[in-house]
């Protein structure tokens, strides 16, 4: 990895971004998500992002991004896991 200022900076923006969705409510609007996701989703679409090479916080960002938009459009279903079968204890 190299110490290069653009690569540093890349990953602050990352982060910030990151932390910015976490701290998104219905109240507090920290970062405007249609824009970031125009931006990153056009990214992807031309393929200048290449996200193999993703760092773990872009990653992460880009999870809590398409969570939080798609809930905000009510396009999540809540799916509960099937419960576990309690194995029979043999005495």
């Amino acid at each position: 990895m190299t110490n290069s200022p653009v690569k540093s900076d890349y990953n602050e923006f990352l982060n910030w971004c990151n932390d910015s969705v976490k701290l998104q409510t219905a109240f507090v609007s920290v970062l405007d998500l249609d824009e970031v996701g125009e931006f990153f989703s056009e990214l992807i679409s031309n393929q200048t992002l290449n996200l193999a090479e993703l760092p773990v916080v872009g990653f992460e960002f880009l999870t809590m991004y398409f969570i939080s938009k798609n809930h905000n459009e009510n396009k999540l279903l809540r799916i509960t896991p099937p419960e576990k079968k309690k194995k029979a204890q043999a005495w």
